[in-house]
């Protein structure tokens, strides 16, 4: 049970360009490694960048869930209770919503009565 032997040592093609001294010596390894296995290394980029989609889409799906109840809740719906007649009623019913106790406000819109507490 031997460890394997260390990988042969070639400059990558930026050193061989003179531009290795403007790199630090963890970067000059790093780009060693992606030149010695680059399919290995394609791999790996892509599963991180699958892995980063799949939290980014995650966290969409929240976000767009928790924004639909902020405009379903706090903008569209703002009011405490709905009174839907099933047959038609005149003003009247209107009057006496208006004339219960804890009403502040009542109207009619498209047919449906809202009531705010």
């Amino acid at each position: 049970m031997r460890p394997e032997p260390p990988a042969r040592y070639r400059r990558t093609t930026l050193e061989l360009l003179g531009l290795g001294h403007l790199l630090s010596q963890p970067t000059r390894i790093v780009l060693r490694n992606i030149e010695r296995r680059p399919l290995k290394s394609l791999l790996t980029v892509t599963g991180i960048s699958l892995a980063c989609a799949i939290m980014i889409a995650g966290t969409f799906s929240e976000d767009a869930v928790d924004f639909m109840a902020d405009v379903q809740f706090r903008l569209s719906q703002r009011e405490d209770m709905t009174v839907t007649f099933t047959d038609p009623v005149s003003r009247k019913a209107l009057y006496e919503l208006k004339g219960l106790r804890g009403v502040e406000h009542a109207e009619i819109i498209s047919g449906l009565g809202k009531l705010d507490r």
